[in-house]
This record gives C-alpha cells, structure tokens and sequence, in this order.
C-alpha cells in the first residue's frame, strides 16, 4: 500500500490528542502492508510530520542488522525518546540492540 497521510499542524492537537496518534500510527504500520508514505511534510509540525517520523524509525529498525541507541538519564531513570522506541522495535524483530546511556545533570538557575 502507498499511503499518503495528511491533517493538522501540531498547535491543532492537544496533548490526549497526539498520545492517541500513536495508537492509530501503530495500527496503520503493523496491520497493513505499507510500503510507502506520502506527506505533506508541514513545515509547522502536525500530522504530516508525526506519519513521518512514525515510518522512518520503522525503516531503521528494519532495515539494520545492529542498532546503537544513545539516550539520556536524568537519576539513573530513562528519558523516553523515539531512540528507545526504534530500539524496542527493532529488538522485537529479533535485531541486536546496544544501549548507551548518558545522564543529564540538570541544574536549576
């Protein structure tokens, strides 16, 4: 399927909004055979971008034999980053992951 994914900038969404696009990405991805997206590529951020960056970490995970993923820690506690998500994407299809982490050390002024 050559899927093209178009809709609102990111200031449209709200926060609930843009957590439930990640179930919807999810279910577009993995149920169905895409081999292409489309996107408007909106310079402002949104839908366009979100199906962007959704098909690519599944094209690095897929595409690799061995991934590297560099990620903060801020108190020994992992800052989720698509980074960790690609990884765990790539380690469900039985690909070798290697972590590094690195922590933040956050002052307040």
């Amino acid at each position: 399927m050559k899927l093209a994914i178009v809709g609102a900038e990111d200031k449209k969404w709200n926060g609930k909004e843009k957590q439930a696009k990640d179930m919807l990405f999810k279910y577009l991805f993995e149920l169905n055979n895409i081999e292409l997206i489309i996107s408007g590529g909106c310079p402002n951020g949104g839908v366009d971008i979100w199906a962007e960056e959704y098909a690519n970490k599944h094209s690095i995970a897929e595409h690799c034999n061995t991934l590297l993923v560099f990620s903060p820690t801020v108190n020994n506690k992992l800052v989720w980053n698509g980074g960790e998500w690609t990884a765990d994407y790539a380690e469900k299809s039985g690909k070798k992951i290697l972590r590094l982490k690195m922590e933040l050390n956050i002052k307040e002024v």
